[in-house]
């Protein structure tokens, strides 16, 4: 690709006489004529010319004619360029222009946006400047004296979308036959070879190198575009080096950014990349990339050390800058000392490990501003004096280790600094640094540290560096003098709405923010010329492979295409110097595809996408890594877009509301000491709850298991709570900690799975039960890394997150997050279903054991056997056993099988038996038994009970048919009928048929059993079984008629009778029954 400006015809009207140029021409002129050849494009111009209030028509690249008037100067020039089907072009083909006005060339102007204009003049060593906002060249009401435009075909980097790139990743151990996918990140005890493939379509590559054992050098680079691999099979990778290149072989920093890193000896190196710093920084807080930065290595791995792992990040950013770093400074240079127990004073720069460290001096030369220290010694009951750092003193006492280091800014008046001076300083102690404290705010701190890398962690709470009653063995003091960048000063902090419409088939519709309509062809979204800023925002449309150019908020135009609708959407905010916003002014964006509306997408970070959805309770989910709203190849059928101007990240705490409900629960942060421990610090606000005042530090040491990696997340913590390279745990392994913590107590830990989040808050929440759950930090979209344990895969979801659900309203769930600094963060409903069913949907809680009621003094036996009897006669009398059979019966504990009362009667040629008492067992001499439990009222029936109660049903069927009698429809209608007044217990029914020498007998039985109560507070386990048999009165006088004998009794009298030792159900279950009749007697 190359500069084209040759193959331009230009040409300029002076004085009625036209001449032609190269590119450049320093004179006045009162036209301009530009002619193109190729078909692909072409350019359309016009000018605005002296004594003219608006430009003169667009002209054509493709037409003989021109751009102005014969006698009045040029003023203003502009330039687009389009696709032969009309569309414009702001890449691609770069046309590059400005003027020579009031005697100096003023900037250049473009039609391509401002990342093909640096490129561009980078590549092609344009001189002067660029006006990266400008849609003109020129100066109103000044004359032109002259004019210069180069054209240039830059091959596009082709269907670049924005956002994380997904390409295809392998690793290769031992031999080339053994090659393992991984999505983004892998684990493994070692690593011999590597294969990255990006899509062909694209508009760029990659190249990548290893450095493998026993080499001295890089294998040759291979390209992503290839079916290749870097490395050799047998020698471990200990080095990794990724580039991005355009297809033309320009070298990439920005635009594609890779950013990879490698696992050496149980951690996570920095991340490396082929981005400069500020796009590194940009792109690690926009993606929420976990680690630090390593700006200025070209590699990521150690020399001779075998890497364990390796992660790769691929991201698309079409933004022309990577946007301002918030903090705008520099470190101070800072002269360190300190004394040990010999009195010897040690000079140290900026981080030192020692043991002991006795007292320490800081001097500074500044004379605007100094700091004051003060030590907490060994021994001490409070801080030694403070320290100017202009004086020639120290803090400590020789002899008296350090515990505590307390450092201050102040100005020279002595007021104390929380902002302009940032000092960061944390102590070693335990073999591990603590996290960094600081004067200044949370703000200041996580700037500076993103501003210059500094690794570890934040203690945004904490006035002193070092843990009481430990001394310290090392120091890291760092000093910074900046302010933060606060973007755009003073805006109101309010909701603000530009004009918007859309289009569909050429007509143009306004809406306030929110618009349902299908389809949407176009959208136009126009800000004010008296707001610091603008947007810039495109569009995908169907049957497009690309978005069409970027349209700016500040011009009359729009993005889209009538007849193709809309499938993505991208907005972004740039100051009107061009900086890219990603705070500040926050725009909030979504779209409507099948059926619902997708997440948020925004220019701003999470902090700043929460802040403004809590402040203004946007319903929905966020996609805090997204760069455009919408599906690939799915048309939108609904958009809405919020803009608001903040001055702040708001903590105003919600108010709930709907209905809702919040647990008091006392809160424990996780920053400063437990970097790593949300699970083992969650786990000890729930035993708060239950006044058991654990620390997490015993809950730690005494309870939780704990290996270093590689390990089950099921079975333990993997690594160190307490460390900032910890990795975490899953909730088998919490509940595990947490039954050895309450042993002794009436509590017990019950591990939960798959249970949604409704019926959490419904079956915990309301009843004051707080809920320990997994989801994900800041409930962020997931991704799995894998490993193997024990011959097993282990998946491990990050970033992995433990938090105490504590509340919900109508559009949030509400925690105590141990990784914020005060209690009841609301994240909304949608975004918290999706962060927990990513981590498997687990939780555990605390529970009450229930306690055992006493047991009353049981009646004596003697009054037992009575009531007992009076129960059976009861039962018998209500089934219309004559009293004389009740009489002839036997009652008391007279069987082996526990039966306590036994009664017969013959009704026709049927032998009835009527048989109740305490025994469980069913009667095994029946060929036919089913047994169906019952509880609550309703059966319990396996597969086997509904076939088992089928085969018995037909058996009966096939009886009743025999003999004229209909069948009952549905045989489990009167077995549910009998279940609903039995309520617990259990029913069995069966058959016997047999021949006994002389004829087929047919047996028949039912039993219910369960818990009946005999007298007051007593209560026992009974049955009742009525069995039926045919006996023969009038014997058949030879064998041969036996076969046919049949009982003079007829079939439908004989199932009646079955049917009518039902009724015993009335007496064994619960008041209120179809037998009412029956329920006389209390039973």
């Amino acid at each position: 690709m190359a500069e084209i400006t040759s193959k331009v015809k230009l040409s300029y009207l002076k004085n009625g006489a036209w001449k032609s140029f190269s590119s450049k021409i320093q004179s006045s002129i009162d036209g301009l004529k530009i002619q193109t050849s190729n078909s692909a494009y072409y350019l359309q111009y016009r000018t605005w010319n002296q004594g003219k209030t608006a430009f003169y028509p667009y002209v054509k690249s493709t037409v003989n004619d021109y751009a102005g008037m014969d006698g009045r100067p040029v003023q203003l020039l502009q330039i687009q360029a389009l696709k032969s089907d009309g569309t414009q072009l702001d890449s691609g083909i770069v046309v590059m222009f400005r003027t020579y006005t009031d005697g100096k060339w003023l900037p250049w102007v473009s039609n391509a946006d401002p990342k093909w204009m640096e490129s561009v003049q980078k590549k092609y060593k344009l001189g002067g400047t660029l006006d990266t906002s400008g849609a003109y060249a020129g100066l109103s009401g000044k004359n032109a004296a002259g004019v210069e435009i180069r054209v240039f075909e830059e091959g596009p980097l082709g269907n670049f979308e924005g956002g994380e790139v997904k390409a295809g990743f392998s690793y290769m151990a031992d031999s080339e036959s053994n090659w393992t996918e991984f999505s983004s990140a892998a684990l493994a005890p070692y690593m011999d070879g590597i294969k990255i493939q990006t899509p062909a379509n694209k508009g760029y590559y990659l190249t990548y190198k290893t450095w493998n054992e026993g080499k001295e050098n890089y294998y040759p680079a291979v390209k992503s575009t290839e079916n290749d691999y870097a490395g050799a099979p047998g020698r471990h990778i200990q080095r990794l080096a990724v580039s991005a290149y355009k297809n033309d072989g320009t070298v990439l920093t920005s635009g594609v950014i890779v950013m990879y890193r490698a696992f050496v000896e149980g951690r996570w190196l920095p991340w490396v990349s082929n981005a400069d710093a500020q796009w590194m920084r940009s792109i690690k807080e926009k993606h929420e990339l976990d680690g630090t930065l390593d700006t200025v290595s070209g590699h990521a791995g150690v020399s001779g050390k075998n890497i364990g792992g390796i992660e790769i990040r691929i991201f698309e950013d079409d933004a022309p800058n990577a946007g301002s770093d918030r903090f705008e400074g520099d470190e101070l240079p800072l002269e360190l000392s300190y004394i040990a127990n010999n009195n010897t004073w040690h000079s140290f720069t900026k981080s030192v490990k020692a043991s002991p460290m006795d007292g320490i001096k800081i001097q500074t030369s500044a004379s605007d501003f100094y700091l004051a220290y003060k030590t907490w010694n060994e021994g001490k009951g409070n801080y030694y004096p403070e320290v100017k750092s202009t004086e020639n003193d120290y803090a400590g006492m020789a002899g008296r280790p350090i515990q505590r280091v307390s450092i201050s800014a102040c100005s020279a008046d002595g007021t104390r600094l929380d902002s302009g001076v940032v000092v960061m300083y944390r102590a070693f102690v335990d073999g591990r640094w603590l996290p960094w404290v600081s004067n200044a705010g949370a703000e200041h701190m996580k700037n500076v540290q993103s501003r210059f890398n500094l690794d570890g962690t934040l203690d945004t709470v904490s006035s002193y560096a070092g843990v009481s009653g430990k001394n310290i063995a090392g120091l890291e003091i760092r000093a910074f003098k900046g302010e933060l960048d606060e973007g755009i000063q003073d805006l109101p902090g309010t909701e603000s709405t530009p004009a918007m419409s859309y289009m569909y088939s050429n007509i143009w519709q306004s809406f306030p923010g929110s618009i349902l309509h299908d389809p949407i062809e176009g959208v136009k979204i126009q800000t004010a010329s008296s707001k610091p800023y603008y947007f810039t925002y495109k569009t995908w449309n169907e049957g497009k492979t690309w978005y069409y150019p970027a349209v700016k908020s500040t011009e009359d135009d729009y993005a889209g295409m009538s007849g193709r609708p809309i499938q993505r959407l991208n907005i972004q905010v740039f100051r009107n110097d061009g900086t890219a916003l990603e705070s500040g002014v926050v725009v909030m964006y979504r779209v409507y595809v099948e059926g619902r509306w997708l997440p948020w997408v925004s220019n701003a970070t999470r902090e700043w996408m929460q802040s403004v959805q809590d402040k203004y309770q946007l319903g929905g989910a966020l996609d805090s890594t997204g760069t455009y709203a919408g599906i690939s190849g799915k048309n939108i059928s609904g958009l809405e877009i919020r803009v608001y101007e903040e001055n702040q990240i708001t903590d105003t705490p919600i108010t709930p509301t709907g209905k809702h409900k919040i647990i008091d629960v006392d809160f424990i942060t996780q920053i400063g000491k437990y970097p790593t421990g949300c699970e083992s610090v969650t786990a000890v606000m729930a035993l708060h709850h239950i006044n058991f005042n654990l620390s997490v530090k015993n809950f730690i040491d005494h309870y939780l298991d704990m290996q270093p990696y590689p390990f089950d997340p099921f079975e333990t913590f993997g690594g160190d709570p307490c460390s900032d390279n910890g990795w975490g745990c899953y909730a088998p392994v919490i509940k595990k900690a947490l039954d050895k913590a309450l042993v002794g107590l009436p509590y017990y830990a019950e591990e939960l799975s798959g249970v949604s989040l409704q019926k959490l808050c419904t079956d915990y929440i309301d009843k004051n039960i707080p809920v320990i759950l997994w989801a994900t930090m800041g409930m962020r979209a997931s991704k799995t890394i894998t490993w193997t344990y024990n011959g097993r895969r282990i998946e491990w979801v990050q970033p992995e997150h433990c938090l105490l659900l504590v509340g919900y309203d109508e559009k949030h769930y509400i925690f105590n997050d141990p990784q914020k600094s005060g209690p009841r963060t609301y994240y909304t409903k949608e975004a918290v279903e999706k962060a927990y069913k990513a981590q498997f949907s687990q939780a555990v809680v605390i529970l009450r054991k229930k306690e055992e009621p006493e047991e009353p003094e049981n009646p004596p036996y003697e009054v037992i056997a009575d009531a007992k009897k009076a129960k059976y006669i009861d039962i018998l009398r209500a089934l219309e056993v004559p009293s004389n059979n009740i009489d002839k019966g036997k009652f008391g504990l007279f069987r082996e099988d526990n039966v306590e009362a036994s009664v017969t009667e013959i009704v026709g040629n049927v032998k009835i038996t009527y048989s109740c008492g305490a025994n469980t067992k069913v009667h095994t001499d029946y060929s036919t038994i089913t047994t169906l439990n019952v509880e609550n009222g309703e059966l319990t029936l396996s597969a086997y009970d509904r076939i088992q109660i089928n085969t018995n049903a037909t058996e009966l069927a096939h009886f009743y048919s025999q003999h004229g009698v209909e069948p009952p429809e549905d045989p489990f209608i009167l077995i549910e009928a009998v279940a609903a007044e039995v309520g617990n217990g259990s029913i069995s029914f069966g058959a016997n048929y047999s021949y006994n020498g002389i004829n087929v007998v047919m047996q028949l039985f039912y039993k219910v059993l369960t818990e009946v109560e005999i007298t007051p507070n007593y209560t026992e386990e009974m049955y009742v079984v009525v069995e039926m048999e045919p006996v023969d009165l009038d014997p058949p006088e030879s064998p041969t008629e036996s076969f046919n004998y049949v009982p003079s009794m007829s079939w439908d009298q004989l199932l009646a009778m079955l049917l009518i030792s039902f009724a015993i159900s009335a007496f064994l279950g619960p008041i209120g029954g179809k037998l009412g009749s029956m329920l006389a007697f209390g039973i």
